[in-house]
């Protein structure tokens, strides 16, 4: 008698379980609409993206190359350890306070080409070194006609002579640091953040830094630009993080927001941030990315 209680039970558990996941499936699914994404990174990629990453103190001892731009005093200085090898002139950055300003914090170089095409600025780039989303270290770059590109501010890039960029081209390999520092530390503000803030916070600076800002995107009804997006984004519209990742891919978006914490010296992922990481993430970009802060303004 007991065991048909048992069986009976567990009969009941097992129907209700189904229909439990068949709902919950269902739910998802109507939420996240069009905007669902399914290439989840791995956990292997995640582990590998996270490690890769170098303090400037063990550089500094180990006698490991790599690079130091100043975007105050407009430098930039090649080491290997504690000994300098080079300093150059910055002949140009990314207009302070706008949404092409220079990211600063430390990255790798990640691709050298000998003259790289910019489809955003439709010039040549003489001696590219790519470092991060849309941002390169290179010479000056030219119009197809081979008329030199001569406005004060760039795109973002840092940009320097061609004859010192040779130099700093041959010097770098791929996976030498690069260091990038734009102020000093000046924010004193007692500052907090939500969990859901910092997430719109990532997502709009890597908006700034990864998409070129012209482009137009189809949301809602409308069509708008990639900057003002950003806007939805600021105000907490899951809609509008969803069509930033789903333009890039969630394993890239992922990639990409985990080596920006680490540029910061941030260890942790978004989600796990200590409140002093945070405060230490909101001084960055108070100090080094202002411009992502005029999104979030009316939102506070």
């Amino acid at each position: 008698m007991d065991f048909l209680i048992y069986r009976k039970r567990f009969t009941i558990v097992i129907i209700i379980s189904f229909f439990l996941g068949f709902f919950l499936c269902s739910y998802e699914n109507a939420i996240l609409g069009k905007y669902t994404i399914t290439n989840r990174i791995s956990d292997e990629d995640l582990s590998n993206i996270k490690s890769q990453t170098t303090s400037s103190s063990n550089s500094r001892a180990s006698g490991t190359k790599y690079i130091e731009a100043d975007l105050i005093n407009m430098s930039i200085k090649t080491y290997i350890g504690q000994k300098e090898i080079g300093n150059y002139k910055i002949v140009s950055k990314g207009k302070p306070e706008s949404y092409y300003e220079t990211p600063a914090g430390e990255f790798r170089i990640k691709q050298k080409d000998n003259n790289r095409y910019s489809s955003i600025g439709h010039v040549y780039m003489p001696y590219a070194m790519h470092f991060y989303g849309n941002f390169f270290v290179h010479g000056i770059p030219y119009y197809s006609n081979g008329v030199r590109v001569s406005s004060n501010y760039s795109g973002g890039c840092i940009r320097v002579d061609d004859k010192d960029m040779k130099s700093l081209y041959d010097f770098s390999d791929i996976g030498t640091i690069i260091r990038i520092s734009n102020s000093a530390i000046t924010s004193q503000k007692e500052m907090s953040l939500s969990n859901e803030q910092l997430k719109n916070m990532s997502a709009v600076l890597l908006s700034l830094e990864v998409i070129n800002q012209e482009k137009t995107v189809k949301f809602s009804t409308s069509t708008i630009k990639y900057k003002d997006l950003n806007y939805y984004i600021a105000n907490n519209i899951p809609e509008a993080r969803a069509i930033l990742v789903n333009k890039l891919g969630e394993s890239y978006y992922q990639s990409l927001i985990i080596e920006r914490l680490r540029s910061m010296g941030i260890q942790s992922d978004l989600e796990s941030m200590s409140e002093y990481e945070k405060i230490k993430y909101l001084e960055h970009i108070e100090n080094n990315k202002k411009y992502v802060l005029s999104y979030f303004k009316e939102t506070q």
